[in-house]
Parts: C-alpha cells; structure tokens; sequence
C-alpha cells in the first residue's frame, strides 16, 4: 500500500497553471509548498477548509480561482442565491422586488484600492484605521424582464464565508463588509462578523461593488531616545 506524501513541493515550476486538483483534499500533508507556480485556490469552503486545516504548513501563491458568474430567478415572494465559488449567499424575502427579476453575482479578483490614510485628523487623535482586503470581492446586481436595473425595496441578507488563509495580516475580529461608493469603501453599518462560523453577514439595502475588508495588525516599535 502507498504512503501517503507529508511533503509536497511544487516549486520551480512556474510553467504550472490552473486550479490545484480537488484530489489533493484526500491528503493530510504537514508541509505543501506551490508559492512560486502560477496555480490558484478553489475558493469554496470545502477546499478552502482543508487548506486551512489539512495542512500544517502552507506556502500559496495567494492566488484564489476566478469563480463564474452566479445568476437566479427571484420572484416578489423572495428566493435565494448562492455562489460556492466564492462562499456567498443571499436571501430576499418576500416584498424585496415588486415584479421578477434576475439578481446577478459576479465574483472579482480584486476591487478597487483601499485608500490608507495614516494622518492624524486631528492634534492628539489617533491614526485612521489601515484597511486590507481578505480576497473577497463581488458585485451584485439584479434587472426586470426588460432588462432594466432594479433596486430592492427592502434589506436583503447576504452571508460570506472565508478561511483563516484569506486573512493574512489583517485582524478577524475586525472584519466587514463594505461598498464601493465611486470614490472610497463605505462601510456597511448592518455587517457583522462571526468568527465561529467563519462569516461575515449584512443586511445592506442597496446593489454596488462590495469587499470584506478588515483592519491590518499593528506592530509598535519601541522608542529609543538618545
């Protein structure tokens, strides 16, 4: 009977591109090494959950897979949608939409800049906050059988899952949703974060570009006075 690898290195194959195989989730490797291929993650939370815990020691590209665009029929008496791609889920109930209409969600590569300010507003205030995304983007749109863009008329729910890969350097506890408002990420002030379950869940009323993002962990140097 074949051992079971507990070391898988890929490196110096830059030539490697796609999607790691699903298979690799029947090992249970200490160290897995693909940082310089050119291969992506599966973002669903089944491959995503063994990365994180069947693996030991992980050395990614940090790139996740394009997820195709998720489209579903919703009906004045609501419905669902969700894309495993990327761990997303809505639910509109009923009175969301006076007529039917197509909701679309399109999974991202990235979004646009977050913009760090790192300048005091004020004589003795503290810095603003640095914000980093966890490689969850998406936008969220929906149109009447005409074709025309339509807005709900009541808050929908939408839940995103993520790994303990996607967070890097930036703090769980400070995770949230946010909107692209043309010139900056607003905070959405419904979102919270359930570090239980992985997720961050919001009640937004409206469609736009969206990102969870979080605050980065500070590091304080001590000061050395001569």
């Amino acid at each position: 009977m074949p051992k079971t690898p507990k070391y898988l290195s890929l490196t110096e194959n830059p030539n490697l591109v796609g999607a790691l195989p699903r298979s690799l989730m029947n090992l249970r490797l200490e160290k897995f090494d693909f940082a310089t291929t050119r291969l992506c993650e599966p973002g669903d939370r089944e491959f995503q959950t063994w990365l994180s815990s069947g693996v030991r020691y992980l050395w990614s590209t940090g790139c996740r897979c394009d997820a195709p665009p998720i489209w579903e029929r919703i009906w004045p008496l609501g419905g669902t949608l969700s894309s495993q791609g990327d761990m997303t889920d809505y639910t509109f109930r009923s009175g969301t939409f006076s007529t039917a209409v197509t909701v679309t969600h399109t999974p991202l590569s990235s979004g646009p800049p977050v913009l760090l300010d790192e300048a005091p507003l004020a004589a003795g205030a503290p810095p603003a906050k640095r914000l980093a995304g966890i490689r969850h983007y998406y936008q969220v749109s929906a149109v009447n059988d005409s074709g025309q863009p339509v807005t709900p008329t009541l808050p929908y729910t939408v839940t995103v899952g993520y790994s303990m890969l996607d967070l890097g350097g930036v703090v769980e506890s400070t995770l949230a949703l946010y909107r692209w408002d043309g010139a900056r990420w607003v905070k959405e002030p419904t979102s919270r974060v359930d570090m239980a379950q992985d997720q961050v869940m919001a009640t937004p009323n409206r469609f736009s570009t969206w990102a969870v993002l979080g605050e980065m962990e500070r590091t304080y140097l001590p000061l050395v006075r001569r």
